[in-house]
């Protein structure tokens, strides 16, 4: 879902309508306070804003919450729940790397608030339709209507399969996207082929696409383990929306992947290898 989320954002951003170094709190003020002034669209989309992750998808996942009492309802609620957090941050914006759903989901609302509608709609316009991702949604009643589905399960404490739950969520701009491969793939080849439909229609520019995989912030800090063949796994970078993992087998990866309740995704293309 933050993939899709990055690209919509950065479809703004060649509309003219927000600027990737500008503050969030430009255009969320309210919502966005926590995160101060210094704090950019790009270091949101790479996760290099400073703040640690804050917990809310972790009180989402939480078995004493489910949906239908669930207090963070909507974006008044989540400032709310980030009041206070800017003490909270250990680094300069832009200076390390901290997963944040908390800033994916302020991107989501800064969507809603170019495009006048809901975060789903917006998506199913710019993205979703034009990618011909027919089976993707975030609707949990067309979910349930389909039959060919697989079901989302987990452990409970003894060890038994209980359905996943808690998928779905009114602010779904940082997880909850359902899809299946084929659609998936279908962003996957619109990342190689640099923004472009088949037809040759441009979603992106070329020079927005490199943008998602530029070397903004390292998500691995150096250790002395790095000089030990076994430990040492490929370095890897965020841009804006994408991870770039380097030299793996030859070839840089663009990546992302994401779970919630027991549902997971990984997309993941070589561009240099097609």
């Amino acid at each position: 879902t933050k993939v899709l989320t990055a690209l919509a954002v950065l479809q703004l951003v060649a509309e003219g309508e927000v600027a990737l170094e500008d503050p969030i709190v430009r255009h969320l003020p309210q919502e966005a306070a926590a995160f101060g002034p210094e704090t950019t669209l790009r270091h949101l989309l790479a996760h290099s804003s400073g703040l640690p992750a804050l917990g809310w998808s972790e009180t989402k996942m939480g078995k004493q919450w489910p949906m239908d009492g669930f207090p963070v309802g909507n974006f008044e609620d989540l400032a709310t729940f980030m009041d206070g957090a800017e003490t909270w941050r250990v680094a300069a914006p832009g200076a390390r790397w901290h997963y944040s759903n908390e800033g994916y989901l302020l991107l989501g609302r800064l969507l809603e608030r170019a495009d006048g509608v809901s975060y789903a709609d917006a998506l199913q316009r710019r993205l979703l339709t034009p990618l011909g991702m027919t089976r993707s949604t975030f609707d949990p009643d067309v979910v349930a209507a389909d039959s060919d589905r697989v079901q989302p399960v987990m452990h409970d404490e003894q060890g038994r399969f209980v359905p996943g739950a808690n998928l779905h969520g009114v602010m779904p701009a940082a997880g909850g996207l359902v899809s299946t491969p084929d659609d998936l793939s279908q962003l996957a080849q619109l990342l190689l082929r640099r923004g472009r439909l088949p037809d040759g229609t441009k979603l992106l520019s070329e020079s927005l696409v490199t943008e998602m995989t530029a070397d903004d912030v390292s998500l691995d800090a150096p250790t002395p383990l790095d000089a030990f063949p076994l430990w040492n796994d490929p370095q890897r970078v965020n841009g804006a929306g994408l991870q770039r993992h380097l030299d793996v087998l030859g070839h840089d990866v663009w990546a992302h992947g994401g779970g919630v309740m027991g549902g997971t995704a990984y997309v993941a293309v070589a561009p240099e290898a097609n």
